[in-house]
Formats: C-alpha cells, structure tokens, sequence
C-alpha cells in the first residue's frame, strides 16, 4: 500500500504514512481493515493540487496493487481530527487454529474463536497445550 501511494504522490514533499485501526502479527492476514492517510498532491514544482476523488483513489490504488493480496473497498475523504486507530468504535479479532492429527482429516481440523468467547478442548487441538501455544492464562480452557 505504501508503495502504490507513492506512485499516486511522487512529488509530494513527504511520503505518504498509512495508519490502521489495528495491527497484525507478522504472517496474520486481516479483512475489512480502516486506515487513514494524509495524501499531499504536488506538481514537480511542489505546487500543491487539488485533492483526488474519492473514485479516483478507490480506482488508481486498486489498478496499483498486487492483485488477489489486497484490495481497497472504498475511500473517502474524513476530516483532520480522524484517526484510523483512535477514531475506531470496536475491532473484532477472530482467530482460526488449524490443528493437525486431532481427527479432522488429512489437513486436520479448524477451530474459529472469537476473542473474549470461551475455546473448549473440543474446539481446538488438545497440541495447542502442549506447544506452549497458549498462555497460562489459558490454561483452564485446554
């Protein structure tokens, strides 16, 4: 993404720094992600431009990504005092554990938890456990 808003502002006199409503951990996919940015159009001779459309960032970032690894759903334009991480009202995190070796076939089975939802032993692999993949904390629900 930042890339694909750098080719959109290549004069701008700063790059462009994009903010999430949430984080991920490296190798997590997230869906339906907010971010904001703060876009500066300039001319070559750092003349400022009118802002883009909403239809015409939604377009040019869409046409600029790498195809099936992410996509834009819609753009608008928020004002000053909105912030991607602060402005945000709720997140829901919702986990999906593959466990192998524990009855589901081949590839095993999937446990889908939502955070602060109760996961039973009988919705997630009895390894988890075992591998340290859950905390202490946790310990009750394995």
């Amino acid at each position: 993404l930042d890339a694909a808003l750098r080719k959109l502002v290549p004069h701008a006199p700063r790059a462009p720094v994009v903010v999430f409503s949430g984080r991920t951990d490296t190798g997590v996919h997230s869906t339906g992600s907010t971010a904001h940015v703060d876009l500066v159009r300039c001319d070559r001779d750092l003349r400022i431009l009118p802002p883009f459309s909403e239809e015409v960032l939604l377009r040019s970032l869409n046409h600029t990504l790498p195809k099936r690894r992410l996509g834009i759903v819609s753009a608008r334009c928020v004002p000053q005092t909105f912030h991607a991480q602060h402005s945000a009202r709720m997140r829901t995190y919702i986990y999906k554990i593959k466990c192998a070796g524990d009855g589901g076939g081949a590839g095993g089975s999937h446990a889908t938890a939502a955070v602060g939802s109760e996961v039973r032993r009988t919705d997630c692999c009895p390894g988890l456990w075992q591998h340290g993949w859950l905390s202490a904390h946790d310990e009750h629900r394995a």
